[in-house]
């Protein structure tokens, strides 16, 4: 009896394992943690409803949203002095806030857009089509964001965001690794809009530096005097270099 209970426990653990991911979405996009982080200071229910950009806000409904978001240890519960319960960031919820160089929210965003690729992953065992084309009607994952403009933007503030948090660590590990001593030109391929060649130019100020990504890629990308940018499609040809520079992401729909 008891090996029953926990083997449908373990199902239904699974069951309902996508209720999390799809609540830190919604934190994200009611903004929770933007609201937050530019008041400053812990904020009640009634505060965080009356900051919140929609027409109304139900009370009740955020209530419930907030109390699984601190049951997931995102935000924290904390009563004050005059016994007033009020909601505060925690180490996890600040990678949530947009504006900061350091956040996950696009990254978040672009894994639950592609959510339903999932849903077509025995294809990825019949072998004919990837799952991603086997849900977007045979098209393939480069070509679907190159024709929708919302798409490609949710992309590039994704992959911008997912490398601000592993660039810093990594061109400190070459430094002192040594790994780059001695090269005097890197391209970044498919460096979007070039935070890591930017940030290798940074600390390696003899290399010069390049991000190599689609037109309309690049065409994004900040101006920086250490960093040229260059549009053009990796799988024709890639310029010559001393260093190629790429980052992978594995994803289902490839």
């Amino acid at each position: 009896m008891e090996e029953d209970m926990k083997a449908q426990a373990q199902v239904w653990k699974h069951i309902y394992g996508f209720v999390e991911s799809f609540t830190l979405k919604c934190a994200i996009e009611l903004g929770i943690a933007d609201i937050l982080y530019e008041h400053g200071q812990p904020m009640t229910l009634s505060e965080l409803a009356s900051s919140i950009p929609l027409p109304s806000v139900s009370q009740d409904g955020l209530y419930r949203v907030l109390r699984y978001l601190v049951h997931m240890k995102l935000f924290d519960l904390q009563v004050d002095s005059d016994g007033l319960k009020k909601y505060r960031l925690t180490p996890a919820s600040k990678l949530l806030v947009k504006n900061q160089e350091k956040n996950l929210a696009s990254f978040v965003l672009l894994q639950l857009y592609e959510i339903d690729t999932w849903n077509h992953l025995s294809a990825a065992v019949e072998g004919t089509v990837t799952p991603w084309e086997k849900c977007h009607g045979g098209v393939d994952y480069i070509e679907y964001f190159k024709k929708d403009s919302v798409a490609n933007q949710l992309l590039s503030d994704a992959m911008t965001s997912h490398t601000s948090m592993v660039t810093d660590a990594l061109v400190k590990g070459c430094k002192k690794a040594h790994i780059l001593d001695g090269v005097g030109s890197l391209i970044d391929v498919g460096g979007c809009t070039g935070v890591a060649a930017r940030a290798i130019a940074k600390w390696f100020p003899s290399i010069k530096c390049a991000v190599f990504d689609l037109p309309h890629v690049v065409a994004n990308a900040p101006e920086c005097p250490e960093v040229t940018r260059i549009g053009g499609d990796m799988f024709v040809s890639i310029p010559k270099t001393d260093v190629v520079f790429m980052k992978v992401r594995e994803r289902v729909n490839l």
